[in-house]
């Protein structure tokens, strides 16, 4: 099994543009929004950019599942954030990890249900649930999210006759 892929040397211009590509889109993204500061909704983020540019050719690098993914994430977080805020259960849930752990699982399930029901399919949105369970609703983090689905997407429509699958 050879150490380096056999199409790098082919499209080593290929490689090195769509990867820093990548590098500077995620850059400005960041610098718009660098006072979010959850690294697990950050890395969502840098999932979906290695997907938009490593396999732009690839369904989950669509715009349609790019944005619709996080967006459904998105809803099953708030539906997440809603549960653990009932009275009585948001009890439960600081005091029970085995709570916590059913709700914030259930929350990735029912991402993961509403995205294959539409068609907006995209893995790195399924992370984008729990994050948001993880830390906590803030406008700030859904506005980042939904932003960066948007901005990658407009990325890749703009390049997508330049860019190709590096894997």
């Amino acid at each position: 099994m050879p150490l380096f892929d056999e199409n790098f040397g082919r499209h080593r211009h290929k490689y090195l543009l769509q990867t820093g590509l990548a590098t500077l889109a995620l850059f400005a993204i960041l610098l718009v929004e660098i006072s979010v500061s959850q690294g697990a909704v950050i890395v969502t983020v840098a999932a979906s950019t290695f997907i938009v540019f490593v396999v732009p050719n690839n369904v989950a690098a669509e715009p349609r599942r790019v944005v619709g993914g996080h967006l459904f994430g998105v809803l099953a977080g708030a539906v997440f954030v809603g549960l653990a805020a009932v009275p009585g259960l948001s009890g439960a849930v600081d005091d029970s990890r085995l709570v916590w752990a059913l709700i914030a699982s259930a929350s990735v399930g029912l991402g993961i249900l509403a995205m294959v029901v539409t068609d907006t399919e995209h893995p790195p949105a399924a992370a984008t649930c729990l994050a948001l369970a993880l830390g906590g609703w803030s406008w700030s983090s859904v506005v980042f999210i939904l932003a960066a689905a948007a901005i990658l997407s407009v990325i890749r429509i703009v390049l997508r006759n330049r860019l190709i699958n590096l894997i």
